[in-house]
């Protein structure tokens, strides 16, 4: 198995995990919002160049109030355009109903709103990487609100408030649908506000 381990916090980076428990708490000493883990599980080739890398995620919110966090592919170029659709997923498990998204466009990537005080789990989550070198970067985006075309993207989701609340650990999540941000395929501005950034360079 290949194994590659990080921890962020959006704001500040905290210690690399120890071992191979990559679900450690946080540093004590970190201050950001939301707090990241991320291990490669595997990566299958498509297409040239494209990869699917399989993760197992941990996400934490820090925060007093809800987060967006955002993983993008990974294409080695600065994100442009926007997003035209949303590919929902739904867990059915324990804890349900919880949605995960894909946002689908030049500005997308696996998208999920956490409450304060949240974790979510997330193993098997895919994202594809379209570098023809090894993966040794992720770019991860945490933000306070998100909208599409004027409109706040948990408002897109059909079933409601897509928040994740407590403490989830998702294995499988089924596809439930795609929604389409225009009629006619145009790409929309994702537009993030109180964003942070951060690129986890990824050991081996």
């Amino acid at each position: 198995m290949l194994g590659v381990i990080a921890m962020i916090s959006c704001g500040r980076a905290a210690p690399p995990a120890e071992g191979k428990d990559v679900m450690r708490p946080p540093d004590p000493q970190a201050t950001g919002d939301v707090v990241i883990t991320a291990k490669v599980m595997a990566e299958t080739p498509r297409k040239p160049p494209l990869v699917d890398v399989s993760l197992d995620l941990g996400l934490d919110n820090r925060a007093a109030t809800a987060r967006w966090v955002m993983i993008p592919p990974i294409t080695g170029t600065p994100r442009t355009g926007g997003v035209d659709a949303m590919e929902l997923r739904r867990w059915t498990g324990a804890g349900a109903p919880a949605i995960i998204a894909t946002l689908l466009g030049r500005s997308g990537g696996l998208i999920v709103r956490l409450a304060p005080g949240a974790h979510l789990r997330w193993r098997g989550a895919v994202i594809g990487s379209w570098i023809e070198r090894p993966i040794s970067e992720l770019e991860v985006i945490s933000a306070e609100t998100a909208a599409v075309g004027g409109k706040p993207l948990q408002a897109w989701f059909p079933d409601g408030e897509p928040q994740i609340a407590g403490d989830l650990t998702v294995d499988t999540a089924a596809i439930a649908g795609v929604v389409r941000f225009d009629p006619g395929y145009a790409e929309l501005p994702l537009v993030l506000s109180g964003e942070r950034t951060q690129h986890l360079t990824l050991a081996r």
